[in-house]
């Protein structure tokens, strides 16, 4: 009983995170039964690992009304158990008094053990009060916002509640708001998952979520585990998107991407946090479709898509200087040149392009055609110059290559001879400032050789410094050139002609 009233006590002094306030989320290594497999100890922690990494990027979770009183309330409860123990204390106290013979002392310190003893009794009386308030329903109770943040800032790290203490207390110690934990039982090759979340001062546990798939799909159980647990982590409710896409046989056929999530075929649904999102459909051949949208939390909304097939263009690419070979388009062959008429036309659908142009004999050099613009008129995007490398690019990127790690070993080689140099130098400097504090007893030539000494490592030191900046300001600029020609290495942008 002691031990754990001193559990609480600890609690009642680290307190919960005040609001406004990161919340700490961790994640235990999920139980599995004795005899278990081996996928199913590897899930075990790889589950909850990726739930970890499915909240590690700051969602906000709201705070309200019931789990803020549960905070005060807890706070109070601890309070009161830690006066309970000042009272029986200070009871003890008084019972001294008391039982003893009666002296002036005795008697002043007898008042003062029943006055501490009524100062207790009305501050559990007022902690009763402001919690029977609090279950009443309390208007004043204050919300707000907190930031899920992981503990140690590290997903991969998994939490071991210590076994002397209770849930509640080890979690209030290791300032944790938030624990997943969770069972793995399998069955050949699948595994029924529950996972639950403590939250709270006393590690209440949430109903949970049970999930079921093969153990080769564990990251995948552990993102449906995660969204499973996602309205009660972060107390609202996502938005989901259910899609509709014409024609029919476009469906088989398109990507999706809602902001940084690609779907190669149609989703049921998909499930976003409350706010601004972007969705776009792209098909070959059709035009790639998109928008960004609010879509508020608790709703469900259904996006229709009618693809429209793209129409064919017909675009004029020329060489800035004419020359024999050949244009290749999206992989596709698209004309050929001649040392006199380095012009083509070719149709497409949709821009970018890439393309590449084999030279007749020669290397082969790659361009691209950007997106549509809307700064420039649509009949200035139909003729476009390609200047295709004519050099070979990655031989002149391997020589700059070895020419920027040569001055970088050279500048390395460098500082400890600077640093020798720097060393003696120092050492002269410190003889000459001793002969010049003790000038009576040095000799003439001694005083001669501190000085010529001292001069020599002066100059060698310069010289050091002189060369170092020389090799660090040739690192620098070898290095520039590397990038330079390491950016060459890009396709080149053709132009508007």
């Amino acid at each position: 009983m002691r031990r754990a009233l001193l559990w609480l006590l600890l609690g009642a002094l680290c307190g919960s995170p005040a609001l406004g306030e990161d919340w700490v989320l961790a994640a235990s290594a999920f139980v599995t039964g004795e005899g278990a497999s081996n996928p199913a100890k590897a899930a075990a922690t790889l589950i909850p690992q990726v739930m970890l990494d499915f909240f590690s990027t700051g969602i906000d979770r709201s705070i309200l009304p019931d789990e803020a009183a549960d905070r005060l309330l807890y706070g109070l409860r601890t309070k009161r158990q830690a006066l309970f123990l000042d009272l029986s204390k200070a009871v003890k106290d008084r019972d001294k008094f008391v039982l003893g013979r009666p002296t002036p002392d005795s008697r002043k310190s007898l008042k003062t053990a029943e006055q501490k003893i009524a100062d207790i009794k009305q501050s559990i009386q007022d902690n009763l009060a402001e919690t029977d308030k609090l279950l009443a329903g309390d208007p004043d109770i204050k919300t707000g916002t907190e930031t899920i943040a992981l503990w140690k800032n590290d997903y991969s790290a998994l939490y071991t509640p210590p076994a002397d203490k209770t849930l509640g207390a080890a979690l209030t110690a290791d300032k944790i708001s938030g624990l997943i934990t969770g069972e793995i039982h399998g069955v050949d090759d699948f595994a029924v998952v529950s996972a639950a979340l403590h939250v709270g001062p006393d590690g209440r546990a949430s109903p949970g979520v049970t999930e079921v798939g093969r153990l080769s799909e564990a990251s995948a159980i552990a993102r449906r585990l995660a969204w499973g647990l996602f309205s009660e982590l972060v107390k609202t409710r996502p938005a989901y998107l259910e899609f509709e896409i014409g024609p029919e046989h476009v469906r088989s056929n398109i990507v999706i991407s809602v902001d940084d999530m690609t779907f190669s075929s149609v989703p049921d649904n998909v499930a976003v946090l409350g706010g601004i999102h972007s969705v776009s459909f792209a098909s070959e051949g059709y035009r790639t479709e998109s928008f960004s949208m609010n879509f508020e939390e608790s709703k469900t909304y259904v996006i229709r898509a009618q693809m429209t097939e793209a129409a064919a263009e017909s675009i004029t690419l020329a060489l800035k200087t004419p020359e024999a070979g050949s244009f290749y388009i999206n992989a596709t062959e698209g004309g050929t040149t001649t040392a006199d008429s380095g012009v083509i036309t070719v149709e497409v659908k949709n821009l970018p392009i890439f393309g590449r142009f084999d030279r007749t004999g020669g290397k082969s050099a790659y361009f691209y055609i950007p997106q549509a613009s809307k700064k420039t008129p649509a009949s200035q995007q139909r003729s476009w110059v390609v200047n295709p490398k004519s050099k070979d690019v990655s031989a002149q990127i391997e020589f700059s290559r070895k020419i920027m790690y040569g001055s970088y070993a050279a500048l390395i080689v460098s500082l400890p001879v600077l640093f020798y140099t720097m060393g003696e130098f120092e050492q002269r400097s410190y003889a000459y400032s001793l002969m010049a504090a003790n000038n009576d007893s040095i000799t003439p030539e001694t005083a001669k050789k501190i000085v010529d000494e001292a001069n020599l490592w002066y100059n060698l030191r310069n010289a050091g410094i002189g060369v170092t900046a020389v090799l660090g300001t040739n690192f620098l600029v070898q290095l520039i050139i590397y990038l330079v020609r390491a950016n060459g290495a890009l396709p080149e942008k053709a132009k508007v002609r």
